[in-house]
C-alpha cells in the first residue's frame, strides 16, 4: 500500500489488508491493538523507539513515598508512572504499607485502570488523555495548600504542575522513570529509509526524539515526510508537527478504538 492507493477502500474486516505499520510501543503493552490492527488486514511490527529505566536520581522519589501519606493527592500521567512508583514502592518495603492511598488522579483510562489493577481507588480520570484535560479534571478539586505528588518522567512538560501551582497547590514534580534509545533504534530507523512502512503510529513525543537523535543525514526525517502519520494524544502531536512532520491525522485518546478510527481515516 502506497500513498492514496486504498484511500477510497471501504471500512471493513480487510480494509488494511496490505497496509505496513509501525508502532512504536512495546508489544506487550499493544497486544490488543496488534490484534485488531491484524484483524482488519494489516501487517504490524510493534518496535518501541525508547527504552525505559529508573530515573537516575531515585532520591527524590524515595523521600515521596517515605512521606506519601503527608500528601493530599497523587497525580499519575501515564501507565509507565503508575508502574514505576508501584515497583519502587514494593522494593522499599516501607512502613504503612497496605494503608490505603491519599486520592489519586490519572491522565485517562488506561492509566486508570493500570492503578485500579494493583488495588487502588482512581478518584478522578481526566476526559481527555493529555495534561490539559487533566489540568480541567482538577480544577476546583486541588484546593490551596493541598500537597501533591506529581510521579512523572525525568523529562515532561510544565504544563501540569503550572496549572496546579496555580491553583494555589504545593506540588512536587518527582521523576520516577526516564527513557533512552531502544536496543533496536537502528534497526527501525534503517527499516523505515528502506521504506518497509506504509504508517507509523507515534505513542510518545519520545517516540518521535529518539529517531531524530540518530538521523545524522536526514534520511529518517525524509522517510517519515513519506508515510503516513498517526499521532496518539495531543503532546505527541504537538511534537511531531514542531519537527514539520504534522501528522496526517490524532487519535482521539489511546484507547484501542480511537486508534484504530485513526488509522482507517488516514485511508479515507
Amino acid at each position: 500500500m502506497r500513498g492514496a492507493a486504498r484511500a477510497t477502500r471501504p471500512v471493513s474486516e480487510g480494509a488494511l489488508r496490505g497496509c505496513r505499520i509501525l508502532l512504536t510501543r512495546p508489544p506487550e503493552r499493544a497486544r490488543s491493538l496488534i490484534a485488531r490492527l491484524a484483524e482488519l488486514g494489516a501487517e504490524v511490527e510493534a518496535a518501541p523507539t525508547i527504552a525505559l529505566e529508573p530515573a537516575s536520581d531515585l532520591a527524590p522519589a524515595r523521600l515521596a513515598l517515605a512521606e506519601i501519606h503527608g500528601y493530599d493527592w497523587i497525580v499519575f500521567t501515564s501507565v509507565n508512572g503508575v508502574r514505576f512508583f508501584r515497583e519502587l514502592r514494593q522494593s522499599l518495603a516501607l512502613a504503612g504499607e497496605g494503608t490505603p492511598l491519599p486520592r489519586i488522579a490519572a491522565i485517562g483510562l488506561a492509566t486508570a485502570r493500570e492503578i485500579e489493577q494493583g488495588g487502588d481507588r482512581v478518584d478522578v480520570v481526566a476526559a481527555k488523555s493529555d495534561s490539559e484535560g487533566l489540568a480541567r479534571a482538577l480544577e476546583g478539586r486541588v484546593r490551596a495548600g493541598e500537597r501533591v505528588l506529581l510521579v512523572r518522567p525525568e523529562v515532561a512538560r510544565a504544563v501540569l504542575p503550572q496549572a496546579l501551582a496555580t491553583q494555589g497547590a504545593r506540588v512536587d514534580a518527582v521523576a520516577f522513570y526516564r527513557n533512552r534509545p531502544a536496543p533496536a533504534l537502528a534497526r527501525i530507523a534503517a527499516a523505515l529509509c528502506a521504506k518497509s512502512f506504509d504508517l507509523v503510529l507515534f505513542s510518545s513525543p519520545s517516540s518521535l526524539s529518539r529517531l531524530l537523535e540518530l538521523d545524522g543525514t536526514g534520511a529518517v526525517r525524509q522517510a517519515l515526510s513519506q508515510v503516513a502519520r498517526v499521532a496518539i494524544g495531543a503532546s505527541t502531536a504537538e511534537a511531531l508537527g514542531r519537527e514539520g512532520l504534522a501528522p496526517s491525522v490524532s487519535a482521539e485518546g489511546p484507547e484501542d478504538a480511537a486508534v484504530v478510527r485513526a488509522v482507517l481515516r488516514v485511508l479515507r
